[in-house]
């Protein structure tokens, strides 16, 4: 596979695995979910991008009330995952590993250790 192009500023990434689990917090609730690619030139740089579930109250602004020019539907709540990989200590955008295995193991071995430092356990 080749894409080249001068505002092409990194290597191509395939998705090769999905994973998600539920975490509590005290009360709050949410769900971590890990994306981890694998570049395709070079098969031991990977990419990870860690996601926290959030429900947000959005509105659209389309279709409107010709009367009243607001928004005709309600507002809705809606699931949106947001970039949640700041939370931990690693640099996941471009990073070595031996396999798949050893890079997702090394993304979940920050989690663990964030979780542990949140929680103070």
């Amino acid at each position: 596979m080749n894409l080249s192009h001068p505002a092409i500023q990194s290597k191509i990434y395939e998705l090769i695995k999905t994973i998600e689990f539920d975490v509590a917090l005290g009360t709050d609730g949410f769900n971590l979910r890990i994306e981890l690619l694998r570049a395709i030139s070079r098969p031991n740089h990977f990419r990870a991008h860690i996601w926290r579930s959030e429900f947000y109250r959005i509105q659209s602004t389309f279709p409107q009330n010709h009367e009243t020019h607001n928004p005709a539907d309600p507002p809705s709540d809606e699931l949106i995952f947001i970039d949640y990989s700041t939370q931990l200590g690693g640099d996941y955008s471009d990073f070595q590993a031996d396999d798949e295995t050893v890079a997702l193991q090394m993304v979940l071995d920050d989690c663990q250790r964030f979780l542990k430092r949140i929680m103070g356990k």
